[in-house]
């Protein structure tokens, strides 16, 4: 991690990297114009969605109520952690512009490395990784991958674990032992103490991990052409996510059609679905 910076114009003067200096115009422009309203202070009242409990989703016998309280009950998570985000996008970009940055700064900065698991490279090729990994997850790939893996939160491991994405550990004892492992092997299914930790934790993962850069890439490339990011375009970089293959993306790719999830990825979201 660069903590030896003292600019980021440094590193923009002898490469192509000055090209991030009209994008990151853009892209705070964006960040203001995406609908994604600033997080509440910590002192501020829960709102109501922050305040209910988990419903119990395998009490609903009609599906199509099913997904409307499923849905209902995941997006205003995604969205608050999306909101988060781009608090730190914001920042990061505004950083890049400042020509010393002081010691909280450097702070901050090794800090948001430490997170997004980018501590080997400095620099404007820093800078670049960075801006493809502090970005938002399309709401509707996060709900077509929630509803999938938790079939709809009714899984022993999202009932029991708050685990909705299928996230995995690799200690002994760090979760719920899944029925068919193989002998020897110590992945275990991961336990979250809430949905909201779950939901960052499997945005963090998508962001940081070395398997899911062709999703980083993918968005990357539809930030830098000023197109929408879609959860269905970046379900494209899903190729490991699941044994599957494929096959798994297709899938995906199904729930959000089918589901019309789509249009979550372009207009505000609220707590409620209409």
């Amino acid at each position: 991690m660069p903590g030896h910076w003292q600019t980021f114009a440094e590193y923009l003067q002898d490469t192509e990297e000055y090209l991030l200096r009209p994008l990151a115009s853009v892209l705070l422009s964006v960040i203001f114009m995406t609908g994604f309203v600033a997080p509440a202070s910590a002192n501020a009242p829960k709102q109501a969605w922050e305040r209910a409990g988990v419903p119990d989703f395998k009490s609903f016998k009609d599906v199509r109520a099913r997904k409307h309280a499923f849905f209902s009950y995941l997006l205003p998570r995604v969205t608050a952690e999306n909101n988060r985000i781009l608090k730190q996008r914001e920042h990061l970009l505004s950083l890049s512009k400042k020509k010393t940055l002081t010691t909280k700064d450097k702070v901050w900065l090794k800090d948001l490395g430490k997170q997004y698991r980018l501590t080997e490279i400095t620099g404007a090729s820093w800078l670049r990784e960075m801006l493809e990994r502090v970005d938002v997850m399309p709401p509707s790939l996060a709900l077509a991958q929630a509803a999938y893996e938790s079939g709809w939160g009714t899984s022993r491991f999202a009932r029991l674990g708050h685990n909705y994405f299928g996230q995995m550990c690799f200690a002994r004892g760090c979760g719920f032992v899944p029925k068919k492992r193989n002998a020897g092997a110590t992945r275990e299914l991961a336990k979250f103490a809430n949905v909201g930790e779950a939901v960052n934790s499997y945005i963090r993962n998508l962001n940081s991990h070395p398997t899911y850069e062709p999703l980083r890439e993918l968005r990357a490339r539809a930030r830098k052409s000023g197109q929408e990011i879609s959860g269905s375009k970046l379900a494209n970089g899903l190729i490991k996510y699941s044994t599957r293959g494929q096959a798994y993306i297709e899938e995906v790719q199904g729930m959000i059609r089918v589901n019309k999830l789509a249009p979550f990825d372009a207009r505000p979201t609220t707590a409620t679905i209409i």
